[in-house]
C-alpha cells in the first residue's frame, strides 16, 4: 500500500504533471488525467489480491442484527460517494471529458452541496465504509490502516496543493472541517 501511495502522489504531483506538460502537451493536456484514473484503480488491485491470498487470521465478524445496520450505513457511504462523484463531476474527475476534448481548459475552485460541510467528502466516507467492514482479518485490518495513513497523509498533500492553485481556499479551509462535520457552529475568538 506505501508504494501504491507513493506511486499514486507522484503522479497527482504539479511537479510531475509540468514536466509531463513540458515535454508531451497534447497528452498532458488531454489523456494525463485519464491514464491517472485508470492506472490508479489497476494497480490498486495487486494490493487487494495480496489481502485476499496471503495468509491471513480472523479476527471478528460483525453479528446480526448489527451487521444489518452496517451494511445499511456502508451502502449509504456508498451512493454518497456517487454522489460525491456526480457533483465532482465525474466525467471531468475521470479525465473521460479531457479525453473527448470538450472539457474545460481551466480548473476553478468550487464549494457547493456537500464540499459546504466538509472539504474532502469523498474521503470521509471512503474512511466509514472501510472502517465499518462486517469481517477482520488481519490482512482487511492492514489494509485498512494503511488505506486510512494514505488518505489523510494524501489529503495533506492534495490541500497544499489547492493552497497554490486556488488562493481562496486558504478561507475556505479556515471555515469548513476536513473530514467530519462540525457538529457545533464555530465561533469566532477575538
Amino acid at each position: 500500500m506505501a508504494v501504491y501511495g507513493f506511486i499514486h502522489s507522484w503522479m497527482a504531483s504539479i511537479q510531475l504533471k509540468k514536466w509531463i506538460l513540458n515535454r508531451f502537451p497534447r497528452f498532458s493536456s488531454r489523456y494525463y488525467r485519464l491514464f491517472y484514473s485508470v492506472f490508479s484503480v489497476i494497480s490498486l488491485f495487486p494490493v487487494l489480491v495480496m489481502v485476499l491470498v496471503l495468509p491471513d487470521n480472523h479476527l471478528y465478524r460483525i453479528p446480526a442484527p448489527l451487521i444489518y445496520i452496517t451494511l445499511a450505513v456502508q451502502t449509504c457511504c456508498a451512493m454518497m460517494l456517487l454522489i460525491v462523484l456526480i457533483q465532482t463531476d465525474l466525467w471531468v474527475f475521470s479525465g473521460v471529458q479531457q479525453a473527448l476534448g470538450s472539457a474545460p481548459k481551466k480548473e476553478s475552485f468550487r464549494a457547493d452541496g456537500i464540499y459546504l460541510v466538509v472539504r474532502h467528502p469523498a474521503y470521509s466516507f471512503g474512511l466509514l465504509f472501510l472502517w465499518l467492514f462486517p469481517v477482520m482479518t488481519t490482512n482487511i485490518l492492514a489494509f485498512i490502516l494503511s488505506s486510512t495513513v494514505y488518505i489523510f497523509i494524501g489529503a495533506v498533500f492534495e490541500e497544499r496543493k489547492l493552497l497554490k492553485q486556488f488562493p481562496e481556499y486558504s478561507e475556505y479551509r479556515r471555515r469548513v472541517p476536513m473530514f467530519f462535520p462540525r457538529l457545533w457552529k464555530k465561533t469566532e475568538t477575538n
